[in-house]
């Protein structure tokens, strides 16, 4: 049975690579819309959704393991 901490880890992981992703394609064709594009935040955030995404999928937390 899969847990809801499971099913959160996998859509952070998915959501964080497509974010990732993004970034690199914006790192090598820049697109300069914003103010601060000059420090990545699509690399950045989607850098901590893969690591919070493989955490809850590394670690699940299991019902009545408290």
């Amino acid at each position: 049975m899969v847990t809801v901490w499971e099913w959160v880890g996998a859509v952070l992981l998915t959501y964080g690579v497509i974010i990732f992703l993004t970034g690199l394609y914006l790192l090598y064709r820049p697109h300069t819309s914003t103010e601060l594009h000059h420090l990545y935040p699509n690399l950045w955030w989607g850098g901590v959704m893969i690591m919070a995404g493989l955490i809850f999928l590394v670690f699940p937390r299991r019902a009545g393991s408290d």
